[in-house]
């Protein structure tokens, strides 16, 4: 392919679309390895060529410098351009296009597109230990942690394989510019496991890294900020409520400073906007975690009504479908079945927005089924939880479905 693959963001853990067939699947692939790297296009790879690093000017305008980059650390990237060498802040830097890289790291990333993932890890692997450049060799061991988190998706065993790829990682090249993503992975290898008590703390450093007024340097703001929305989340779930409580409320704090200082119209506007959103209904989903559906479904109710999304967004998906997805689960807490399938089946079939959000959706409605004892229910119930196993893999509820299937069907 033409294309080249470039780190903007944060790992393929991000989850913006449902991919439904091998085309979009195949392009969400794609964008995913897009985001998530700091390499090359295969052809792009051959020895002797120069890096092209990305970056923005004082004016915000993007520009491409091309050269060898010695170094590539959480506050500056060095590069070495015939001879003399330039230094650009970390937080300047888009992107990094390598040049020169070995086989067997091209190998990898021509696995990865296509989807072969146990190739791709033994390859980014071998290229960790044996590429002829430690900026290189950084960015293999992450891909070889990020191949075997794909992996896991649908073969948990994997998991701890990519937490070891990880580990190594921010043990070899602790000070790299991959750092943030690499432990927003580890975080997500940890919810993927079942282990959310893990993850809520894992999320939860992360997002004190870039909250408070004097951020670690070289952690994205908006990164750590949808970190501190996963911690909050898996503390509800774990019932830790009191921390939970204090996570939504920090996060809310600091999404209004930034979008105070965001452009509208942006997308990290929009990205905030969501988040903002996802800190409003943390007391509601709180209050069922202690087992408070009463004040909850009021709760979730008053959202409902125009007016109520952050900075005056109403018409925000992530708060609508967030609002539909909690008066469900405040039905079904409180065994009101038939109101609680009508909420969470229109989350599971209209939410763009969030995929972790629609197999939550999914799983709950198969509880709904389950209860509802109708002729076809058991059936009904299956269909859902072996959607989510096929269909979402990628999310932490496909082990709620595949446990839930080994054992009661």
């Amino acid at each position: 392919m033409a294309a080249r693959f470039a780190m903007s963001g944060p790992s393929a853990t991000a989850l913006t679309g449902r991919p439904r067939s091998g085309a979009p699947r195949r392009a969400t692939l794609l964008l995913g390895l897009a985001a998530c790297l700091t390499v090359a296009s295969p052809g792009a790879l051959a020895q002797g060529r120069l890096d092209a690093v990305s970056v923005r000017n004082s004016r915000g305008e993007l520009q491409t410098v091309t050269g060898k980059v010695l170094a590539n650390s959480l506050t500056e990237v060095r590069v070495d351009r015939g001879g003399k060498e330039r230094t650009y802040d970390a937080d300047q830097v888009e992107r990094i296009v390598w040049g020169e890289a070995s086989s067997h790291y091209r190998e990898g990333l021509k696995y990865f597109e296509r989807g072969d993932f146990q190739n791709a890890a033994d390859k980014f692997a071998f290229a960790a230990d044996n590429d002829g450049r430690e900026v290189v060799k950084a960015s293999a061991r992450r891909l070889a942690g990020d191949a075997q988190l794909r992996l896991g998706h649908g073969a948990p065993a994997h998991l701890p394989l990519a937490q070891a790829e990880y580990d190594r990682f921010r043990s070899d090249f602790g000070d790299g510019r991959d750092l943030p993503p690499v432990l927003m992975s580890q975080a997500r290898a940890s919810l993927l496991a079942g282990d959310q008590a893990g993850a809520a703390e894992r999320y939860r450093a992360l997002f004190e890294r870039g909250s408070g007024d004097a951020p670690t340097p070289g952690y994205p703001r908006l990164m750590c900020m949808r970190a501190g929305l996963a911690a909050a989340r898996a503390a509800t779930d774990t019932g830790e409520t009191l921390v939970a409580r204090e996570l939504y409320g920090a996060l809310g704090n600091a999404v209004r400073a930034l979008l105070a200082e965001a452009s509208e119209g942006t997308e990290t506007h929009a990205q905030l906007v969501r988040l903002a959103a996802g800190a409003q209904l943390g007391e509601g989903f709180v209050l069922i975690a202690s087992g408070q559906p009463n004040q909850a479904l009021p709760f979730f109710n008053a959202r409902v009504p125009l007016g109520s999304a952050p900075s005056g967004d109403a018409g925000d998906p992530s708060l609508r479908f967030g609002t539909q997805l909690g008066i469900g689960e405040a039905h079904l807490a409180q065994r009101d079945y038939s109101k609680a399938r009508v909420a969470l089946a229109g989350v599971a079939a209209l939410d763009h927005t969030d995929r972790d959000r629609v197999a939550r959706a999914l799983v709950r409605l198969a509880a709904c089924y389950r209860n509802l004892s109708t002729t076809d229910s058991t059936s009904q119930a299956k269909r859902r939880l072996t959607y989510v196993v096929e269909h979402y893999s990628d999310t932490p509820w496909a082990r709620v479905a595949r446990e839930t299937l080994a054992a009661d069907f």
